[in-house]
């Protein structure tokens, strides 16, 4: 019986993403057929126009690597690429991409305003929302920094913030059963105050989880990261999985500690 050995069919599902500003990934599937022998390389080849008559080329030398870049093209032009794969016997057919060309571009190429600018603008539209809400709270700045009037309702936000001052502080002096025997050590506690009254546990003691029983004396960093941390406060457990990933943290162990004791006291 005689063997004839004939060239793969083209390689599949051949398709294009731009992955950069001069730069194209292509992707690409095995032959439905070999034909007798087994895929050895594979051949990408590229041009600046559909029918490939100036074109670019190079080959994977590896029947298991089925992924190419191509680098250093022209931004803003287009990139038609085709795929081809090989046995003993040579190449076969040729099967072009799906979409047949890709254009490498960035975001510069469309935009007309420079990243600059764009920052400039998203930070003035955040003060004028400052503004705007200061403004409406009574405790409006002119934009040379001197204070506006002080207005009833401003008086009032002072007169009120001193007081909730004050009364943390004398807390604790008045109420010493608020806080329940503990031992030296670091605690994270939530004081929620309602006007004159404040929630407590059923054993009438602020609500109050361990962080550790030991620590430094420099957590200046530690506690203005624990500030950052409030603005994710909903999604704390999935914050905890990408902190563990981060085992390179100065503060690794103590802030671990913190997010547990923040999941534990919601």
């Amino acid at each position: 019986m005689n063997f004839t050995l004939d060239v793969p069919s083209a390689p599949t599902n051949v398709h294009l993403v731009v992955t950069g500003s001069d730069n194209i990934t292509v992707t690409f599937d095995e032959p439905l057929r070999s034909n007798g022998a087994m895929i050895i390389k594979y051949k990408i080849e590229w041009s600046t126009d559909e029918f490939f008559t100036n074109l670019s080329s190079d080959v994977i030398k590896s029947c298991f690597l089925r992924e190419y870049i191509i680098r250093n093209l022209t931004v803003g032009q287009k990139c038609y690429v085709r795929v081809s794969a090989s046995n003993m016997k040579g190449f076969g057919e040729t099967n072009v991409a799906n979409p047949p060309y890709c254009t490498p571009s960035n975001w510069r190429e469309f935009s007309k305003t420079s990243r600059t600018n764009i920052c400039d603008l998203r930070f003035e539209e955040i003060q004028n929302k400052i503004f705007n809400e200061r403004e409406g709270n009574g405790m409006n700045r002119s934009l040379d920094g001197n204070e506006s009037s002080d207005t009833p309702s401003r008086r009032n936000y002072r007169r009120s913030y001193g007081n909730l001052r004050r009364n943390f502080r004398q807390l604790f002096q008045f109420y010493p059963r608020l806080a329940k025997s503990i031992k030296r050590g670091l605690y994270l506690v939530s004081v929620m105050i309602n006007s004159d009254r404040i929630l407590v546990t059923n054993e009438d003691v602020l609500p109050m989880v361990e962080v550790d029983e030991n620590y430094g004396h420099n957590l200046l960093t530690d506690f203005q990261w624990f500030m950052k941390l409030t603005f994710v406060w909903e999604d704390l457990k999935s914050v905890r999985p990408n902190l563990e990933r981060c085992s390179s943290a100065t503060s690794f162990y103590l802030r671990m500690k913190i997010v547990q004791a923040a999941i534990e006291l919601q």
